[in-house]
């Protein structure tokens, strides 16, 4: 759990937060590094200092991956950005009303104000039911209207939403990402918390959560360990903003790393991966699944990556 510090107050300083988002995501129009391959484990991977700071610059042989305790070359490596397809979920359910709300729609204004025009993005409104206010193929100002327009309203089905945002980016190529900005008060779900998260260990999604008001949200923290995101804390507008912030600073500063999928028995395989830097933090996804294979099946894997993939 980071809590957001606090830079300081007013609309300029708002607006200074907003453009230091768009420099972070914008920085990740750099070249994909890969093209058609289908073989591979997406990694990504997060490594930063004892002070949260990202460790940029380590080279392929920094880093160790075990599957299921076992050690694994790394088959192919990238430290360039990938387009990104990002499923945006605002909790706007009565327990959101107010000051809540407000943070929420600030966060999520402000990572619209930042996505590049080739990135692709889904916004959900979570009250009762799940709904998609702006889809992919819809304008930016379209987008960022439909987020004005939000009202309190229903109850606040996380897991559901969750679910849902994995179904709408699921298979797009390159990074994928899902950020939610909620209370964490999860009610009335028909999806199991087990399904949705199958559902986002199947789709390599990264969950990064903006977790607006008091309440612990050990909910959001599970989803987003699993996949390697993170849950920020933000208690009002402005640190909202700046969680949108640090969420494309980390998108910025990942590392890609792909391994064959595993030959031995189906079933989830734990991943592990580490790096030869004294005091490194590393986030990763904690493992992929690995499917019975019927005779003369394709050698394919789900788990595998369906990107584009020879990664130089």
């Amino acid at each position: 759990m980071i809590v957001a510090p606090n830079l300081g107050h007013g609309p300029a300083r708002l607006a200074a937060l907003a453009l230091a988002v768009g420099g972070c995501l914008v920085a990740l129009a750099g070249a994909a590094q890969f093209a058609a391959r289908t073989d591979l484990v997406e990694i990504y991977v997060s490594v930063t200092d004892a002070s949260g700071r990202p460790l940029d610059g380590l080279a392929r042989e920094a880093f160790r991956v075990r599957d299921n305790g076992i050690d694994r070359p790394i088959a192919a490596f990238a430290t360039s950005s990938l387009p990104l397809s990002m499923a945006v979920v605002i909790d706007h359910s009565f327990s959101m009303r107010g000051a809540r709300l407000a943070a929420a729609r600030a966060g999520a204004l402000a990572l619209l104000e930042a996505l590049r025009a080739g990135d692709r993005v889904d916004v959900l409104a979570m009250g009762s039911d799940v709904e998609t206010i702006a889809a992919a193929d819809a304008s930016r100002e379209a987008a960022r209207e439909a987020v004005r327009r939000l009202t309190p309203w229903g109850t606040s089905p996380i897991v559901d939403a969750i679910r849902a945002a994995t179904g709408a980016i699921h298979g797009r190529p390159g990074r994928r990402a899902i950020v939610l900005f909620t209370d964490g008060e999860d009610r009335d779900d028909e999806t199991t918390r087990r399904d949705a998260l199958d559902a986002v260990r199947r789709s390599d999604a990264l969950v990064y959560a903006v977790a607006v008001g008091s309440r612990e949200p050990t909910l959001l923290d599970e989803f987003a360990t699993a996949s390697g995101g993170r849950v920020i804390r933000a208690r009002d507008d402005r640190a909202a903003v700046e969680a949108s912030a640090a969420i494309a600073a980390d998108l910025q500063h990942q590392y890609l790393l792909g391994i064959a999928p595993s030959e031995g028995p189906p079933g989830w395989h734990v991943l592990s991966v580490t790096v030869e830097v004294p005091r490194a933090m590393v986030r990763a996804r904690q493992g992929y699944l690995v499917e019975a294979r019927p005779a003369g099946a394709s050698l394919e894997r789900p788990g595998a990556s369906k990107s584009q993939g020879v990664w130089r």
